[in-house]
């Protein structure tokens, strides 16, 4: 009989104990799976935050050895502030390394020379900032090119840039500062108030045609990465329910491409989205907003 008692409380201990350590592995489990959550939000929000930080920064890759980003046509003598000169066909040598493709876009802005040893005459310095437009019309070179209209205040005179083992004849060049649209706006139509007089995103660049950012689709581009390399970026939220979580995806092209890849599982930069709670006013909320 005391034998039989010790083992009742013996198993009454046991169960306790055995009830209190699954209680415990399932709260270790929750706070496993949150911290992992939380874990990959603050992963894809500091991603968010440094890519949109970057977003619309004008860089120029490295040139191919022996080469160096310059203007290769010549601004003749007599130009001054006073009586500049516009040339309609200002050509550039910047092109991607890879393809060969030009780089430059309607609207950038080109520091050109680079002070009094260029200039004519020597003792005056020359450096300046003008911007490619297109000869045929605004918005009418919606695809890069190596050629564009400019207008330059002073001489420039093509000369081989005195930089070891680079032998490029030309005016030496930079690209200085952003695009004010590093991120992409809604298209007309997509924002339910858009500003006064907003009339979508233009037709550049040449892979987002009229197709701007929308609720559940971020739209970036510029050196995002900080590398020399000028990207595409998409970011596309795809939310579920607690029975269907969703996505948020993250895809990135070339900033030249005409095409987006498919989404597919390799882009996944966040799991278990769900849809935000509707507004006060039931209205749903967007994945984005601008």
């Amino acid at each position: 009989m005391e034998t039989m008692v010790a083992l009742v409380i013996l198993l009454g201990v046991s169960a306790v104990v055995m009830s209190g350590m699954v209680q415990m592995m399932t709260t270790q489990g929750t706070i496993a799976n949150r911290t992992e959550m939380h874990t990959s939000v603050r992963a894809v929000t500091e991603l968010l935050q440094q890519e949109i930080g970057q977003a619309g920064k004008i860089s120029l890759p490295q040139p191919l050895p022996g080469v160096a980003w310059a203007m290769t046509t010549a601004v003749p003598a007599g130009v001054t502030p006073d009586t500049p000169v516009t040339i309609n066909a200002a050509t550039f040598n910047v092109a991607d390394p890879v393809t060969g493709n030009p780089l430059l876009f309607e609207g950038e802005w080109v520091t050109v020379d680079t002070g009094a040893p260029t200039c004519v005459p020597l003792q005056v310095a020359c450096q300046e900032t003008v911007q490619l437009t297109c000869a045929a019309g605004i918005g009418n070179c919606p695809a890069p090119s190596f050629t564009w209209r400019a207008t330059f205040n002073y001489t420039h005179t093509p000369i081989p840039i005195a930089i070891p083992g680079i032998v490029t004849v030309g005016v030496p060049i930079s690209l200085p500062g952003s695009f004010g649209t590093g991120i992409i706006p809604p298209a007309a139509g997509v924002m339910a108030a858009p500003p006064a007089g907003y009339a979508g995103y233009p037709v550049w660049p040449v892979n987002a045609p009229a197709k701007g950012s929308s609720g559940t689709v971020l739209k970036l581009y510029g050196d995002i990465n900080g590398d020399g390399n000028m990207v595409y970026i998409e970011y596309t939220c795809v939310p579920g329910n607690p029975a269907a979580p969703g996505f948020l995806y993250r895809n990135q092209v070339p900033w030249t491409a005409v095409a987006m890849p498919p989404l597919d599982p390799s882009m996944i930069v966040l799991t278990n989205v769900l849809a935000n709670p509707n507004a006060a006013n039931a209205n749903a909320v967007p994945c984005f907003t601008y």
